[in-house]
């Protein structure tokens, strides 16, 4: 499956903590970590958010406000 992650700055600054956004299957999840066995690259756009990082996941599992990446 495809995935995509970035920084969610409103969503940091709403709570006082780092969140980040991880979209894959048309859903958005908002984590706090993201642990990632899979490799990356980096993707920009003219629109926000203007740097993602993009990959390809056997699976993707959200834990513990964990998600993670294999």
């Amino acid at each position: 499956m495809v995935f995509n992650f970035h920084y969610n700055k409103p969503q940091s600054r709403k709570t006082g903590k780092v969140k980040w956004s991880v979209h894959y299957n048309k859903k958005c999840h908002i984590v706090e970590k993201i642990i990632c066995g899979v490799n990356t690259h980096s993707h920009s756009q003219k629109r926000q958010p203007v740097a993602i990082m993009k990959g390809k996941a056997k699976s993707i599992v959200i834990v513990d406000n964990t998600a993670i990446i294999v």
